[in-house]
């Protein structure tokens, strides 16, 4: 019997990937392991701590959700991830990219956004190391290109 799915409005149908996603027999090690990083991290404590420097919609491509920023570098930190290789990542794995509260229908960040953007992704590690014990800051734009 396939799983529910939730209505979804017509301007933001399922995507083929997602139709087959849902309807799968098998829960991967990384989807175990990104369901218990959903419900340890304080997400709404870190939205709160962030928002305050996080740049507001004004001339230019459109911000993207504060959240989904965060949770891109948060995976970038824990698979050790360069700039390309995490945007490679969102457009091939659909467990990050849920994670991440993306879709391939809709804009994906690419790794200058992922690096330089909006983010400010030295300041989202710094946060989130205060938050959550003692991790060492990371430089994350500081790694090596592909």
């Amino acid at each position: 019997m396939a799983p529910f799915l939730p209505p979804v409005n017509i301007m933001s149908q399922l995507t083929f990937a997602e139709a087959e996603y849902a309807i799968k027999k098998r829960t991967t090690r990384r989807e175990k392991f990104l369901a218990q990083l959903e419900h340890l991290v304080p997400w709404q404590k870190l939205n709160q701590q962030l928002s305050k420097g996080y740049k507001k919609a004004g001339p230019g491509r459109p911000p993207y959700p504060l959240e989904t920023m965060l949770r891109i570098h948060i995976m970038q930190l824990v698979y050790n991830l360069s700039d390309p290789e995490m945007e490679d990542y969102l457009y091939e794995v659909e467990s990050m990219r849920r994670f991440a509260h993306l879709r391939l229908s809709e804009s994906i960040p690419d790794e200058t956004t992922i690096c330089t953007g909006q983010a400010k992704p030295d300041t989202l590690i710094c946060v989130f190391s205060k938050l959550i014990g003692d991790i060492p800051p990371l430089a994350v734009c500081n790694r090596s290109r592909l």
